[in-house]
């Protein structure tokens, strides 16, 4: 596997012992197996992970393996950027600002800031790691916050929208003709969706999951009868308010005909 592939340049440059990077790998590669994800984002991730996509400087035609967002923006080809994984999924202008929004997005909701700079961004959005950039400030509703490991489901689930919707757009823009030689001025015109747009699909398809990942909770408590068994793991109902609701993330509606749960203002009921 190459060094893109394994993503080596944004492990931890403290850790230096071989045993710290194994360990850093195998929390990585352990958290794609998570059983709540969708089948198509546990792949997707692990696809990012290991550059298991066709792209970059590997493609056959040479416009295809630029970014076609950096193509459409740039005032000259001088800005072009090859597709690879951690451009397109990162460091991309269009990657950056989705993620930008997501964890301010974040930092709202539980009181968690995540170090965003570009040197770390890499770090957070593909392979996952949250470190934090400070504690919640005094005087903040997250003052005596001391901890955050609760909320690592919700996270894994957040951030795994955020590549979809991104891998998504990526897969748009490549279809579009490209951009004629010869501009001078912005290119950017229609072809790339705005940043918050592609975040509200981001929040739309987290709600989605979220609302899905509760029902399956409560078909589990009902058919193990609220078993000693199923109220410690990770699928009971009291899991998913401590890492979901009492995290901030969502709130679950009462006396509903169908299980709900709303995220951010948007409310999606399950079947």
């Amino acid at each position: 596997m190459g060094p893109e592939g394994c993503l080596f340049e944004a492990l931890s440059p403290n850790s230096s012992s071989t045993a710290s990077l194994v360990s850093q790998i195998r929390r990585v590669f352990t958290a794609t197996k998570l059983p709540s994800l969708p089948a198509t984002l546990r792949e997707l991730w692990y696809r990012v992970l290991v550059s298991g996509f066709v792209m970059g400087e590997h493609k056959t035609k040479e416009d295809a393996r630029f970014c076609g967002h950096c193509e459409r923006t740039c005032r000259t080809r001088s800005g072009r950027h090859y597709k690879d994984i951690t451009h397109a999924f990162a460091l991309c202008p269009l990657a950056a600002s989705i993620w930008a929004l997501a964890l301010s997005w974040w930092s709202q909701r539980t009181g968690e800031t995540l170090v965003s700079s570009p040197s770390n961004l890499v770090r957070v959005a593909i392979l996952g790691f949250r470190d934090p950039a400070s504690p919640p400030p005094p005087g903040s509703v997250f003052e005596n916050q001391t901890s955050f490991a609760h909320l690592q489901e919700p996270w894994d689930f957040l951030q795994c929208c955020v590549l979809r919707v991104r891998y998504k757009e990526r897969n748009r823009i490549s279809l579009l003709p490209p951009p004629p030689l010869g501009l001078t001025g912005p290119r950017i015109s229609a072809s790339s969706s705005s940043p918050r747009l592609l975040f509200s699909n981001v929040l739309r398809n987290f709600a989605i999951l979220a609302n899905h990942r509760y029902s399956m909770t409560l078909l589990l408590r009902d058919r193990r009868d609220k078993s000693a068994s199923l109220e410690s793991s990770p699928n009971a109902p009291e899991s998913f308010r401590t890492s979901w609701v009492r995290g901030g993330i969502a709130k679950i509606i009462p006396n509903q005909a169908v299980n709900a749960v709303l995220i951010h203002g948007l409310f999606w009921a399950s079947d």
